[in-house]
């Protein structure tokens, strides 16, 4: 009783998180060193949520489509995006973006 973490549903054991199984939280000046440049893993943040792009061919060295650059929140930029939010289910969920 209460030795478990509990989550909000959907989690799911990919996504990364600290030792009590909270999501690791973001400042946006934090989010910044995560550009995918210089071997820096690529963090972009949508909706107060932080994913990794890393992995994805379409994120290399931490720019998409020469539009977009990660380390940034891109929500005002993904409303633009000829694709949906949807895509973002085929990256991983890492943490959330901390208001500054």
């Amino acid at each position: 009783m209460g030795l478990l973490p509990s989550f909000d549903p959907p989690f799911t054991f990919s996504q990364k998180t600290d030792n009590l199984g909270k999501m690791k939280e973001f400042s946006k000046k934090e989010l910044t060193r995560y550009n995918g440049k210089n071997g820096a893993p690529a963090y972009i943040a949508y909706n107060s949520k932080v994913y990794d792009v890393s992995g994805s061919f379409v994120w290399r060295n931490g720019d998409h489509q020469f539009r977009h650059q990660a380390g940034q929140d891109l929500t005002g930029g993904l409303r633009q995006a000829p694709h949906g939010e949807d895509l973002l289910e085929r990256v991983v969920l890492i943490g959330t973006l901390r208001e500054d």
